[in-house]
C-alpha cells in the first residue's frame, strides 16, 4: 500500500516537474536573448533544485521561476563587472615621461618628510595602514592594542598631516592634493 502511494506521488511529482521545463523555457528565453545562456540558466536552475530540494510550502513553479530570476540577475551583473573591467584594461595608460616620474618622485618626497614629522605611534599607524597595505583589524592585533585605537591613530594623524601639508603649500589644499594625487592611483597590472 505505501510503494502505490509513494509511486503516485513520484509521477504526480515528475509531471509538475515537465511541466515547469516548459515554463522555465520561456522564462529564460524571455530574460536572455541568446539561446545558449537559456540553456545554461535552466541548467543552473535545474542543478540547483536538485541540490536544494525545493520548498513545498511553495508551488513549484515560482520556486524554480525565481531560482532562474536570480541566476539571470547573478549573469547579468558578471557581466557588467567584466565589460567594466575589460574597459579599464584597455584605457589608454599615461606614458611615463622623464618630468611625470620626477613629479612622482617629488610627490613622494614630500610624502615621506610630512610623514616623518609625525609623532609615534601615529607614524607607523600610518605606514602600516597606507604603505603596508593592513586593515585595522591586523594593525590591531600585531600591536595588541584595541582596532579602535588604530582608527583613532589614523584619524589624528590624517588630521595632523593636513595640516602640515597646508602649512606647507601656503593653505592650498588643492596643490597639494593634486600633488598627491597619482600616488593614491594604484598602478593596474
Amino acid at each position: 500500500m505505501m510503494d502505490a502511494v509513494t509511486e503516485t506521488d513520484s509521477s504526480g511529482r515528475a509531471e509538475n516537474w515537465i511541466a515547469e521545463a516548459r515554463n522555465l523555457r520561456r522564462l529564460a528565453t524571455h530574460l536572455v536573448a541568446d539561446p545558449a545562456v537559456a540553456d545554461d540558466l535552466i541548467q543552473d536552475t535545474w542543478v540547483a533544485a536538485l541540490r536544494a530540494d525545493p520548498d513545498r510550502d511553495r508551488p513549484l513553479g515560482a520556486w524554480l521561476s525565481q531560482v532562474l530570476r536570480n541566476f539571470a540577475k547573478k549573469r547579468r551583473r558578471g557581466e557588467v563587472r567584466r565589460t567594466d573591467r575589460e574597459q579599464r584594461a584597455f584605457e589608454p595608460r599615461e606614458v611615463a615621461t622623464p618630468d611625470r616620474i620626477a613629479e612622482r618622485l617629488d610627490s613622494q618626497r614630500v610624502l615621506i618628510e610630512v610623514l616623518r614629522e609625525l609623532d609615534e605611534p601615529l607614524r607607523t599607524t600610518v605606514v602600516l595602514r597606507y604603505f603596508e597595505d593592513l586593515s585595522s583589524a591586523q594593525i590591531a592585533r600585531m600591536q595588541r592594542i584595541p582596532e579602535g585605537t588604530v582608527r583613532w591613530r589614523l584619524k589624528r594623524a590624517l588630521d595632523e598631516l593636513r595640516v602640515k601639508l597646508d602649512t606647507r603649500f601656503g593653505g592650498s589644499r588643492s596643490s597639494w592634493c593634486a600633488l598627491l594625487a597619482p600616488l593614491a592611483i594604484p598602478d593596474l597590472p
